[in-house]
């Protein structure tokens, strides 16, 4: 499962509007220059973690990093897949399309049991 991803400058820019601050109000909060927090915004600067957090926490907000494992199973699931043909990807994905179509027609119409009884 993948988080969702956002971009610093979106993220930022996100966060100092719900805040209802002027990236002038931001930067005095966060310490840093207004010039500082316009170019985050515009994508022509990145700041650095320690600089991130700080300006979301002038916001009122966290930041939160993860770093799961890579997930062996999907990894090497892409390593096949990279594998196939661009013809054998797509009849790949055509049969497991219409196995999906089937299984969504049989949940429908009542044919399928529940793995689990209540």
């Amino acid at each position: 499962m993948r988080a969702h991803a956002s971009p610093v400058w979106r993220l930022l820019r996100e966060a100092r509007a719900d805040a209802g601050l002027t990236q002038r109000q931001l930067a005095d909060r966060a310490a840093t220059a207004q010039s500082a927090v316009a170019r985050y915004e515009a994508a022509r600067a990145l700041p650095d973690l320690d600089t991130l957090q700080r300006l979301l926490a002038a916001c009122g907000r966290h930041l939160e990093l993860r770093a799961p494992p890579i997930d062996e199973q999907e990894q090497r699931q892409l390593r096949e897949s990279l594998r196939l043909s661009p013809i054998q990807r797509a009849e790949r994905n055509r049969r497991i399309t219409h196995l999906a179509e089937r299984a969504a027609a049989a949940r429908r119409e009542g044919r399928v049991r529940p793995l689990i009884q209540p």
